[in-house]
């Protein structure tokens, strides 16, 4: 049960952090593969 609790936390985590990031390379207009091999 509280391998479903952190995993169902991790997911959230990750797609909060996604959404951040794709609306802060919105904003910089930075290229993709520099953020995939920077990351």
């Amino acid at each position: 049960m509280a391998v479903l609790i952190v995993s169902a936390i991790f997911a959230l985590v990750m797609i909060g952090l996604s959404i951040r990031a794709n609306a802060r390379f919105r904003q910089e207009r930075k290229l993709p593969m520099q953020w995939r091999l920077s990351r």
